[in-house]
């Protein structure tokens, strides 16, 4: 089974997955009614099937599992998970075999995400393990492609290992070198979807190594905070423990919320309903139900019980993709016309 490079090597990524730099613009409607200056990093429009922050990710780890010699990706995600959706793109992209393993709370129908994954040629194997308590699934799922002749590399949930953090610290530096060239000044909020922490842990890495005075707030789709904050920290720990630039980083206190926990993880309220509607019509940006939705309608529940924190604000929401899983929630959105059939369109805009 291939392993991960040894310690204290400058990472390097396969160069063929995403388009960079991400866009990054103005929502000058959203951010009015939020009373901010509401900028976005459309990390759904990265390129690689659909799309999504896991590709940067994916750009490390891929180098890392081929020069280790794996022609096999394994990883593990929920039924409709973004991260797997992408694995299996990347794998196809370099002619690895991919196995996915699957479980949780979810849409298991064969549609968004599953058909992608399928379509892609990924292998599908399915779990009753929780989804952030697979380690031991993975792993007996890579003694059985090793049986099969295979060289397996785990890939880890959501990408979210040393590599996937510091494909963030980077993200972070061609996020100022855009700045830069526009003459922006650096946010004084970024906001994301949290679940696995690579993506915060990288962020925060990254803005404290640029000197910004920046905050990331992590909107959580599924852990309590208290989960999530001890998830981030192992990815930041792991991040400088094998990145000698980040290692003496002093690491601020996380800034998370998990408000939007009380609905089950890819479980579809109306309020996130609402606001992925929203915000299609105001902006003609589509987030999607399980991340950047729940995420964006945690933004908007804030803003209402907080209204001067985000105020006169620049405020950057991090566009994680996703988008694919709106195609698995036809059932709700049709609900949201006035008479409800499934194949009734929603209610136009007035």
């Amino acid at each position: 089974m291939a392993t991960m490079t040894e310690p204290y090597t400058v990472p390097k990524r396969i160069n063929n997955l995403g388009h960079y730099p991400t866009p990054l613009e103005p929502w000058p409607a959203l951010g009015a009614q939020l009373q901010c200056e509401l900028w976005a990093k459309r990390d759904d429009l990265i390129g690689l099937a659909f799309g999504g922050n896991k590709t940067r990710k994916l750009d490390y780890i891929v180098h890392d599992a081929i020069k280790n010699g794996a022609d096999w990706l394994l990883t593990t995600g929920a039924p409709q998970s973004n991260h797997c959706r992408q694995t299996a793109a990347a794998a196809a992209r370099n002619n690895l075999g991919c196995t996915l393993l699957l479980g949780g709370p979810g849409i298991r129908n064969v549609t968004g995400n599953l058909l992608l994954d399928y379509l892609m040629g990924a292998e599908v194997e399915w779990t009753t393990t929780g989804m952030h308590t697979r380690n031991d699934a993975l792993e007996q799922a890579a003694l059985r492609l090793k049986e099969r002749g295979k060289s397996p590399y785990i890939v880890p949930l959501g990408g979210s290992n040393h590599l996937g953090v510091w494909a963030f610290v980077e993200a972070v530096k061609e996020l100022a070198a855009q700045l830069a060239q526009s003459e922006e000044a650096p946010p004084d909020i970024i906001i994301i979807p949290s679940s696995s922490g690579g993506t915060q842990a990288g962020l925060v890495l990254g803005i404290a190594l640029l000197g910004w005075k920046t905050r990331v707030l992590g909107i959580s789709v599924d852990l309590p905070e208290s989960a999530l904050q001890e998830t981030i920290l192992d990815c930041i720990r792991s991040a400088q423990s094998q990145h000698p630039s980040l290692k003496s980083l002093a690491v601020p206190d996380l800034w998370l919320n998990d408000d939007m926990t009380e609905q089950e993880y890819a479980s579809f309220s109306n309020e996130e309903l609402e606001t992925l509607v929203h915000t299609a019509r105001t902006s003609g940006v589509l987030l999607d139900p399980v991340y950047t939705g729940r995420a964006f309608a945690g933004v908007k529940r804030i803003a209402s019980t907080h209204p001067t924190l985000f105020q006169n604000k620049k405020i950057l929401f991090w566009h994680t993709g996703g988008t694919p899983a709106l195609f698995t929630y036809t059932r709700p959105l049709a609900a949201f016309s006035d008479t409800h059939p499934d194949n009734i369109p929603l209610k136009p805009r007035q």
